[in-house]
């Protein structure tokens, strides 16, 4: 599986070994793969999906590519957010892209940075044609992030605004 990589960033596919290895134990990941874990990460939302996750990548390895990417700081070697795609491409060529990044690496135009370079490296492949993302009214980092990345608003419904970037 490909890493990619931007000016300040290094960004990958989180593989099954891995997660089961930050499930369990974390001091044993950094040894094994050379990365620090942040005390924030992972966070929250992305703990919940982790341990669904790690049946659907166990199963089937390729799907990785389309799920969850982590975001690795270069100079520190810390893992700093995570962002990826909610499941491979539809009949129609439609993905669905989505990020977080820790609170100390925020306002830092990071996250911008590693989702720019994951939408590229997503509209290489044929089979994706779109790329929709969604955030709440209220969460302008998010907004502001898919705004540099030239995603348009299509639509607004009650407290969530829908966003999509077509392949140039």
């Amino acid at each position: 599986m490909e890493k990619l990589y931007t000016d300040r960033l290094i960004i990958m596919p989180l593989k099954y070994e891995m997660i089961d290895i930050i499930l369990d134990k974390r001091s044993a990941f950094e040894d094994r793969y050379n990365l620090k874990l942040s005390k924030e990460w992972p966070m929250e939302a992305i703990k919940g999906l982790l341990p669904k996750y790690i049946n659907v990548v166990r199963h089937n390895p390729e799907e990785a590519q389309w799920g969850v990417w982590i975001m690795i700081d270069k100079k520190s070697n810390y893992i700093i957010g995570d962002l990826g795609f909610k499941g491979s491409p539809d009949n129609n060529g439609i993905i669905e892209v989505g990020y977080s990044i820790v609170e100390s690496y925020r306002n830092r135009g990071l996250t911008s940075e590693g989702v720019g370079e994951l939408i590229k490296w997503a509209f290489l492949k044929q089979e994706v044609n779109k790329i929709t993302a969604r955030c709440l009214v209220d969460n302008y980092p998010s907004i502001k992030v898919l705004e540099r990345l030239k995603f348009k608003k299509v639509v607004h419904k009650a407290d969530i605004i829908y966003w999509e970037k077509n392949r140039l």
